[in-house]
């Protein structure tokens, strides 16, 4: 299975018409598919857990492709905020994809986040979803964000050479 939320609602265009992909561009649609795959996450986790450790269920994966987070984030809490009265908070889906991104894994629920300068405010609310992302994939980056974000990997001089970009993997 492949979601995209993409709130730029063109990004990812040609995956829209590959049939069976689930394309989300506003923030109702958007907010809908993240409670609905975290909801999922809840149901495999559940059925693991009668299983025991022994045993795990052989599930289809679900790739979650979330483009621009940066706006995406931005957008659904502005949406949720308009549309229910509230003065802040974070709308259901920026709770749902922190939850996916701390216990999505090991049920084969990946996600695929893109965007610039992201952080753990941007990627979830409480703040989990950057010590869950397994691989970062960086071009064009200073060395503020390669402290952060590589975390005691050797610094890597970034290249203007285009399509350029080194990839940080198991960052603890």
């Amino acid at each position: 299975f492949a979601i995209v939320a993409d709130r730029k609602e063109f990004s990812q265009r040609g995956l829209a018409e590959i049939p069976g992909v689930i394309y989300a561009r506003d923030p109702a649609e958007i907010n809908s598919v993240l409670i609905a795959v975290w909801e999922e996450v809840e149901r495999r986790n559940k059925e693991c857990a009668s299983f025991g450790l022994k045993r795990l269920p052989d599930y289809p994966r679900i790739v979650l492709g979330l483009e621009e987070i940066n706006i995406t984030y931005q957008s659904l809490n502005s949406w949720w905020r308009q549309n229910n009265g509230y003065q802040k908070g974070l709308a259901p889906g920026i709770y749902a994809l922190d939850q996916i991104l701390c216990a999505g894994r090991q049920v084969k629920v990946n996600c695929i986040i893109e965007g610039q300068d992201v952080n753990n405010r941007v990627v979830s609310g409480s703040g989990a979803g950057t010590v869950n992302i397994d691989e970062w994939i960086l071009a064009n980056y200073d060395p503020n964000t390669w402290k952060r974000l590589a975390m005691g990997h050797e610094w890597v001089q970034p290249s203007s050479h285009p399509g350029w970009c080194v990839a940080i993997r198991n960052r603890q």
